[in-house]
């Protein structure tokens, strides 16, 4: 019996990684390649990454309620006998794919929360970190966000305990940019929800092959953050470390950056409002 299941574990011939060519399909090759390495780590069984690549292309395109463990199985190439032997329930499987990204996500924001530079750098480097990582693996971290509700109540509470982690980075640094007079933000706590809302709804919208790619939503979306923060320097130091590639494109007749198309900006200070724009102001 106990061969038959470890010969039932490992994944046939003809179908091996038929969850990874599914979501290669579906999706680009960079989000496939991305999906497998934030799976890597995850036990030394290939089937253990092929089905959470499984579950993430059925819950993506299903939804967790209508996903089955057969259907998991089947996308992964396994008999649904196999599959419990590495997860004994659908949210086990659930639970493991929403601990890796925010674990994923909590660490590359850790490396980002140094401590060089002032607090309109540091929340440039989160932001921009946050950004591009939700528009990379927009389809994990869409679940990871929206079918948390989903698991039981001490699973919550530890997923929790992670994110709250991260929100922590964002308002601790808010507040030291308010002590230092680098930002002027009449409340933390609602710009703190406002920001990671902003990050949050990436994950439902960007297409990897639209005309943004990851890393230039990422720039502008920093940009945008540290206007709402009324950082004084915000325009130079977007401008002067990271812009926004430009994007050739007929406009009007006429080449255009994606810098040029989303000028004026309006900024939030103290309750007015202030017209400004991607140029450096002198």
């Amino acid at each position: 019996m106990k061969a038959t299941l470890e010969k039932q574990s490992k994944p046939a011939k003809t179908s091996q990684s038929s969850a990874g060519r599914k979501i290669t399909r579906r999706r680009s090759i960079a989000e496939a390649s991305k999906f497998r390495e934030l799976f890597s780590g995850e036990g030394n069984s290939g089937s253990i990454q092929e089905i959470l690549l499984a579950a993430l292309e059925n819950f993506s395109s299903r939804g967790y309620r209508a996903t089955t463990t057969r259907d998991i199985a089947k996308s992964a190439g396994l008999s649904p006998a196999a599959l419990y032997i590495h997860f004994r329930s659908k949210e086990d499987v659930l639970y493991r794919i929403v601990h890796v990204v925010n674990t994923a996500f909590f660490t590359a924001l850790a490396s980002a929360d140094y401590s060089n530079g002032s607090e309109t750098e540091r929340l440039y480097r989160l932001t921009r970190k946050l950004v591009s990582l939700t528009a990379e693996l927009k389809s994990a971290i869409h679940i990871a966000n929206y079918e948390i509700g989903e698991l039981s109540g001490t699973r919550r509470a530890a997923i929790a305990d992670i994110r709250s982690k991260m929100t922590d980075m964002f308002s601790s640094c808010l507040e030291r940019g308010n002590a230092n007079d680098e930002f002027t933000v009449p409340d933390v706590h609602t710009t703190t929800i406002a920001i990671l809302s902003l990050a949050q709804a990436v994950s439902r919208w960007y297409q990897p092959d639209g005309r943004l790619k990851a890393a230039e939503l990422a720039e502008y979306y920093a940009d945008i953050v540290l206007r709402i923060a009324g950082a004084q320097k915000a325009c130079e130091f977007a401008n002067e470390n990271a812009r926004v590639a430009q994007r050739t494109e007929s406009l009007s007749g006429k080449a255009t950056t994606v810098k040029d198309e989303l000028k004026p900006f309006t900024t939030i200070r103290l309750g007015k409002v202030v017209k400004t724009s991607t140029r450096a102001s002198k």
